[in-house]
């Protein structure tokens, strides 16, 4: 089995928390708040909700306050922390099983409501995972990384969340030479959500893996110590886009790549596609990008399509080490039958034409394409790959979604040399996932990909599409 990521030691930290001892509560009081409870009311206004009692707060996401001050906002997060722990308090001193499941309930739907609370009002959050993790390719690592989540006008209600996601690894493998990487990813929204940023930053000393060019070698190359070869490496992928009519945006987007080879096997050294680009090591393209995208939530949607078309050129005059274009066509789209499934679908087709270095061709496989396939173990001029996924959310016991949700997908793809070739040989993917909502609308992600080349596991944040 391939483990193509690590799988990590989950830690998660959302909240700075405060241990202090309850004094334990009177059988009147118990009593007393239940009832209360039961008979809250969800209607009261903001104001009267800041001096509100515990046991009065609304839990519902459209019941939720929103306030502009920060002061209030501020002491609309403490209540509703107070008053979860309060509930829970008296949850677990009840003895009456009526009272201790209203209770219980209660306590729940409080945690559950203060995460919305935060990201209804434009509080910032950040989530921190880290711990241990092995694959073959890298051995032994350690990683961390967060999810830092915000909004750049708070007082816009319509405006998408942003999001930055960050990642560090430094690993140990066999050969003793020990390695490092760092990955993020970034979706920023400005202006009514009339602009919008994206970008990829991944840069490191690490061991890779090169099959070579095309499905034949991709197929029957045995990934192991021919196909591994270290390298320096850095990439940065990103895009500027403004609406200018309806759903539809226009913008521009830059990609730059480094891969510099510091060991290599005979296998590699005999290799014409890997060696020709061996003393260029450095790309750079500029480009265009037209999009298309309905979706309601960007990184995590429910409902909606998204269109993309760029186009990049790496010309030796801004820089390049290789002259050549690339050309990315994708299409998602999301729909979802109940509040706790959704149908997902991910089209892409990628071609490349002229001086293309093997670190840059059409590729597939990954965290985010194929899950199952080895990063980088097809690649060609051309690719093509389309994958249907479903995603489920467990309930709750009052019926509402939960935290925790499941995925299944299948997928098909194929690379060739030209179009005309990509539907020569097609190979299938597979797989099942779990999901934990650690923010509002914000996933991490753990997937078992399955194909017939081998199995991966992945970790990371947000959805594969």
């Amino acid at each position: 089995m391939k483990l193509h990521n690590p799988t990590i030691l989950l830690l998660s930290i959302t909240s700075v928390i405060g241990c202090a001892t309850s004094p334990t509560p009177a059988p009147e009081e118990i009593s007393q708040a239940a009832s209360e409870i039961k008979m809250r009311l969800t209607t009261q206004s903001p104001d009267t909700l800041l001096a509100a009692k515990r046991t009065q707060l609304p839990t519902l996401y459209a019941e939720l306050p929103r306030y502009q001050s920060e002061d209030d906002v501020q002491q609309i997060i403490a209540n509703y922390n107070d008053a979860q722990t309060y509930a829970s308090n008296l949850a677990v001193h009840a003895e009456d099983s009526e009272e201790k499941a209203v209770l219980s309930q209660y306590a729940e739907d409080l945690d559950y409501a203060i995460k919305p609370l935060r990201e209804k009002n434009g509080d910032s959050m950040f989530s921190l995972l880290g711990g241990p993790a092995y694959t073959p390719e890298q051995g032994a690592l350690l990683a961390g990384g967060g999810l830092y989540s915000f909004t750049t006008d708070r007082n816009d209600i319509d405006l998408q969340r942003s999001s930055i996601t960050g990642f560090m690894m430094v690993n140990f493998p066999s050969n003793g030479s020990m390695g490092y990487g760092f990955q993020s990813k970034q979706n920023i929204f400005f202006n009514h959500n009339n602009a919008k940023y994206e970008g990829v930053v991944n840069f490191g000393q690490q061991s890779s893996q090169y099959f070579g060019v095309g499905y034949d070698k991709g197929s029957t190359v045995e990934m192991g110590e021919d196909t591994t070869y270290d390298a320096n490496r850095g990439e940065y992928i990103g895009s500027l886009a403004y609406r200018f009519f309806g759903d539809w945006y226009f913008g521009a987007n830059a990609e730059m790549n480094y891969v510099k080879a510091t060991e290599q096997s005979d296998y590699i050294l005999a290799d014409q596609d890997f060696q020709d680009y061996a003393d260029k090591p450095f790309t750079l393209g500029l480009g265009l990008v037209l999009e298309y995208d309905s979706r309601d939530f960007a990184v995590n949607a429910k409902e909606g399509l998204y269109f993309k078309a760029n186009y990049l050129n790496f010309n030796e005059k801004i820089g390049s080490d290789s002259d050549y274009y690339k050309a990315n066509f994708e299409f998602r789209s999301y729909y979802s039958f109940n509040p706790t499934n959704t149908i997902a679908s991910f089209t892409q087709f990628q071609a490349t034409k002229g001086d293309v270095p093997f670190y840059d061709l059409a590729t597939l496989g990954g965290a985010n394409s194929m899950r199952g396939i080895f990063k980088g173990q097809f690649i060609d001029k051309t690719a093509f790959e389309t994958t249907v996924e479903w995603r489920h959310t467990f309930s709750r016991t009052n019926g509402l979604p939960s935290n925790h949700g499941m995925t299944l997908w299948s997928g098909i793809g194929g690379v060739g040399e030209s179009i005309d070739k990509l539907s020569n040989d097609l190979f299938v993917s597979y797989g099942v996932g779990y999901r934990y909502q650690i923010q509002p609308k914000m996933n991490i992600r753990l997937d078992l990909g399955m194909s017939e080349f081998g199995n991966g596991f992945y970790f990371n944040f947000t959805e594969a599409f």
